[in-house]
């Protein structure tokens, strides 16, 4: 669990944590920067709380056993179906995971 004062994550903070199962990101994160939880192999579930506006690129590449990814209901800008995070009209998916996404609707 990350304190609760922390408001950003920043590019490569969990960087090759080649342990890290889970992470529960504090509600008072805003921001995601690109690669915070790169080559983190072992990360298999996270969630988006409802403030974070901003996910970088490759936040969670290539986190190959990530299946769960979370974003909590009332969060404004992110949704997630499935494990995958789309903006919240679901009409763009983010490549946070460094890997297409084909989603049939």
């Amino acid at each position: 669990t990350l304190n609760h004062t922390v408001n950003l994550i920043s590019s490569k903070a969990f960087y090759n944590l080649s342990d890290l199962e889970t992470i529960k990101v504090s509600n008072s994160i805003t921001e995601i920067e690109k690669e915070a939880f790169s080559y983190c192999i072992a990360l298999e579930e996270t969630t988006i709380p409802s403030l974070v506006a901003s996910i970088g690129d490759n936040a969670f590449y290539p986190c190959q056993v990530l299946i769960t990814i979370n974003v909590n209901p009332s969060n404004s800008k992110y949704n997630s179906i499935e494990g995958v995070i789309f903006d919240k009209n679901v009409e763009n998916y983010f490549s946070i995971l460094g890997q297409e996404v084909a989603l049939a609707m």
